[in-house]
């Protein structure tokens, strides 16, 4: 049996090797496999399920769909007709970047976990950017299915939460705090198992070609048998996710000082330019962030890897946790 850190470390190895690969981890990372980062981020900050709920507040306050606001945009069409047309264009555009970058980013997972099976056959495989692009597109619609799915189930059961915050907040009943916390033990692990299931889903339909209702149906039954190793790597790559975080940060940090530095001290001791000034400035900003994209495409290359290998040892039943392999040489 493969224990799971040789899993992380073949990861690792398919994620360096082919650099090709980060230009998918880069993209996918707009819906990428870090559910559980989303999580535990929302759950612990409610603030962003109340501003949520403020927002829709304010949205249904404007009066945008009510009778006066459709004549006023009539009005407007007869009357600031170039105007409106250049709004129109806008929305447009923002809209047609929008379904872009969705597009994007499910092709780029889909990707990436072809990718990884390929290179599981055949070490020496190379990945092209292009052929992946277009071998991702009779998998798209049911990927995107799964991944919209999941995000309406965290950001769904976030606001339900926070609804039941705000009525705590106005109510200021015992019970009320006690049901909030009740439902927060329950949903959380509930939001995470069901995340596992759609990772998994989401491999069978990449890997095996399953329609949408039989991966669903498996990816049940894998999670089912397989649930501790499940989320002894789910908790392993939050984790990494959380050191990497720290780690690109200071980086980052240390780049724009060493920079900020060497800017001040010319300014005062060489010469006073404020165009040279702001352009290291500028420089250190500029590589800092390179630094943190490049990072997270790494990095989300890495986890999509790393669950499509998982998946596929689980499928081999060659993967055990390491919990089940502690107590199974305690009972020999």
């Amino acid at each position: 049996m493969t224990p799971y850190r040789e899993i992380l470390k073949r990861s690792w190895n398919i994620s360096w090797k082919n650099k090709s690969l980060w230009f998918f981890g880069f993209f996918a990372s707009i819906i990428s496999f870090g559910a559980e980062l989303k999580i535990f981020s929302k759950a612990f900050s409610q603030e962003s399920g109340l501003k949520t709920i403020n927002d829709i507040g304010l949205f249904i306050k404007t009066g945008i769909f009510s009778r006066e606001a459709l004549q006023n945009i009539s009005h407007l069409m007869r009357t600031e007709t170039s105007t409106m047309l250049l709004l129109s264009l806008y929305l447009l555009v923002i809209l047609a970047m929008t379904i872009f970058f969705i597009w994007l980013a499910t092709s780029s997972q889909i990707s990436i976990i072809d990718a990884v099976k390929k290179i599981k056959k055949d070490e020496q495989q190379k990945i092209s950017i292009k052929e992946q692009i277009k071998k991702s597109k009779s998998k798209f619609w049911p990927v995107l299915g799964m991944n919209a799915l999941i995000w309406l189930i965290i950001n769904g059961i976030t606001l339900l939460i926070s609804l039941l915050l705000v009525v705590i907040l106005i109510q200021n009943k015992t019970y009320l705090t006690l049901l909030y916390g009740l439902l927060f033990i329950i949903f959380i692990p509930i939001i995470l198992f069901i995340s596992f299931v759609i990772k998994y889903a989401i491999a069978y339909i990449v890997i095996d070609g399953k329609k949408v209702s039989s991966a669903l149906k498996n990816g049940w039954i894998m999670f089912k048998k397989n649930w501790l190793i499940s989320i002894e790597m789910a908790i392993t790559l939050f984790f990494i996710n959380i050191l990497a975080m720290l780690v690109v940060s200071f980086a980052s940090f240390l780049i724009f000082i060493l920079f900020s530095g060497i800017a001040v001290t010319t300014a005062i001791f060489v010469f006073s330019s404020q165009a040279f000034f702001w352009t290291l400035i500028a420089i250190a900003i500029i590589i800092a962030l390179v630094i943190i994209a490049l990072s997270g495409a790494i990095v989300n290359t890495f986890q999509i890897s790393a669950w499509t290998e998982l998946f596929i040892k689980l499928k081999e039943n060659k993967a055990s946790s390491k919990l089940e392999r502690i107590f199974t040489e305690q009972n020999k």
